[in-house]
């Protein structure tokens, strides 16, 4: 199993507490025998108002900004349908560089949701999405969320059993 994380170009300011990357590309591999995948890319990646002083002396990451710019989001079909719990096991098990994360405000910026199979890439769903007060005590441990704004557009999904098609789906608290 492996999580990589790649980037093509990184811009840092201390004195704003700025850090963002540019084409940042995530592969997770959950499984060793086999080659499937799930795939995310960003163009763009940003953090701002980062405490580094609670980073570095407490291992608590807190940003007030986070932006991720133009992504692909590409889901593996196979690594979906598949039902055990190895999955979600392998990223409990990651040695995060924090022990708590707190962001202020995030938003996923013109992004695409891929399905990806044997034969092709679908995309399945266009995404716009806002979320404050996102936090978490430990890798791994399920999100709280105090707002969210979620937009998805041009939904078109098949499943063996149903086809599911929505022009415009908005969710928001």
């Amino acid at each position: 199993p492996s999580l990589t994380i790649n980037f093509s170009d990184t811009h840092v300011n201390l004195l704003s507490s700025f850090v963002s990357f540019d084409g940042l590309d995530i592969h997770f591999i959950p499984y060793n025998n086999l080659q499937d995948e799930h795939h995310l890319y960003f163009s763009t990646v940003s953090l701002n108002g980062i405490s580094f002083l609670k980073f570095l002396f407490g291992r608590k990451l807190e940003v007030t900004n986070l932006l991720l710019d133009n992504g692909n989001l590409q889901l593996d079909s196979f690594l979906l349908d598949k039902k055990d719990s190895a999955q979600s096991k392998i990223l409990n098990e990651i040695k995060w560089p924090f022990k708590k994360l707190y962001v202020g405000n995030m938003e996923l910026k013109n992004a695409r949701v891929l399905l990806h199979s044997e034969n092709s890439d679908r995309q399945i769903a266009g995404v716009n999405m806002r979320l404050k007060g996102v936090s978490f005590s430990k890798p791994g441990e399920k999100p709280l969320i105090d707002d969210i704004d979620l937009r998805l557009s041009g939904i078109n999904y098949r499943s063996p059993g149903y086809v599911i098609r929505v022009p415009e789906l908005i969710i928001n608290s």
